[in-house]
């Protein structure tokens, strides 16, 4: 399966992007990222003939999609977006089994191979123990689960999901996550994603989808790491997004207030945090380099001098480990520092207790 996107403009009463060109393929994950309001949500929405394209095209298998009726696009796409209707009435098994409407009458009388098929997607979504509860008495998380399950009733080649992982706490995001790629990937589906939940979005997805500068474009997701677009695309100010650890830190080297950790083990960048949001940058002595680093999610970025090559007046606050206090030597006046800037540590718990 192919949907092919050809000079496309979305929008409403006029467009908000124009001139859309790109191609999805089957046994790909493509995830959806952009600002809040750039036009994700009417992009999903118009490839699934929800709102209609202002211009171009959009090609399913070498087909217009407007040439196909709504019954034989429900046999080809599912979609999974926030519901605005009151479902509270509907058990899970209900609104789990209106996915089989394609495939009946109107009656939706339902045989053996349909109820396999649901109860499949429910032991899959781990739904199984609420299939006869009324979705009043049900989470959100739960509620999104089970509309993600709907949508993998209807057994379609493409599915379209906005923001699937809303509400979901990080376990269950990953395992949507980890399920959606296994689709793709052992039963040759197509899947688009958007989704604010960018760790687990770009762990699982093999394309980026992007709005920036009022245009869409498509990347392989290692190159759009690799050219730290994430910072582009979301106008980051203050903070950054790591490509290393595909998470979000706070830019702290604005600040010109710094600190100086000398000794101490991997479990201080913990408490880094404390000073990061009260305006502080730390930065740490290595002693068996005898080098200063700047913290930037890891001690990776170096600051070439030793310890005897800079001004410790620079620095507010001096934090020694007392393990190591033996193995160098600060002469406080000599610096000029005030004593009680400098302050001996012997373990994290001591840490927790400082008030700056």
């Amino acid at each position: 399966m192919k949907i092919r996107l050809e000079d496309l403009a979305i929008g409403y009463d006029k467009p908000i992007v124009e001139n859309i060109n790109i191609e999805f393929d089957s046994g790909n994950i493509y995830g959806i990222v952009g600002l809040n309001g750039c036009g994700k949500s009417t992009l999903l929405r118009t490839i699934s003939a929800i709102i209609p394209a202002l211009n171009g095209r959009i090609i399913i298998d070498d087909m217009d999609i407007n040439r196909l009726s709504k019954l034989e696009l429900s046999r080809k796409m599912s979609l999974v977006v926030p519901e605005y209707f009151d479902l509270s009435s509907f058990t899970v098994y209900d609104i789990v089994a209106f996915g089989r409407y394609p495939y009946k009458n109107f009656l939706l009388k339902f045989n053996h191979l349909d109820d396999e098929i649901i109860n499949n997607a429910l032991l899959e979504l781990e739904l199984i123990d609420l299939k006869y509860r009324k979705t009043a008495n049900i989470s959100q998380g739960e509620l999104q689960r089970t509309l993600i399950a709907r949508a993998f009733v209807q057994q379609t080649p493409v599915i379209l999901l906005d923001e699937p992982l809303s509400h979901l706490d990080p376990q269950h995001q990953f395992d949507i996550m980890k399920i959606l790629h296994n689709k793709a990937k052992r039963e040759n589906k197509l899947i688009i994603i958007i989704s604010h939940q960018i760790k687990f979005l770009t762990i699982f997805s093999d394309f980026i989808v992007y709005f920036l500068d009022n245009t869409v474009k498509m990347d392989k997701i290692e190159r759009f790491l690799y050219n730290n677009l994430y910072n582009n695309v979301f106008s980051l100010n203050e903070i950054y997004f790591d490509r290393y650890s595909l998470d979000f830190d706070i830019f702290p080297y604005k600040s010109k207030k710094k600190i100086l950790f000398i000794g101490g083990d991997n479990d201080i960048i913990i408490f880094f945090r404390y000073f990061l949001r009260n305006g502080y940058t730390p930065y740490c002595y290595n002693i068996e380099k005898n080098l200063i680093y700047y913290y930037a999610k890891k001690w990776n970025i170096l600051i070439n001098k030793k310890l005897e090559e800079i001004n410790l007046n620079e620095y507010e606050y001096i934090f020694i480990d007392e393990n190591v206090k033996s193995k160098i030597y600060i002469d406080e006046s000599e610096f000029g520092l005030d004593y009680k800037n400098i302050i001996y540590y012997k373990n994290f718990e001591d840490l927790l207790y400082i008030d700056i």
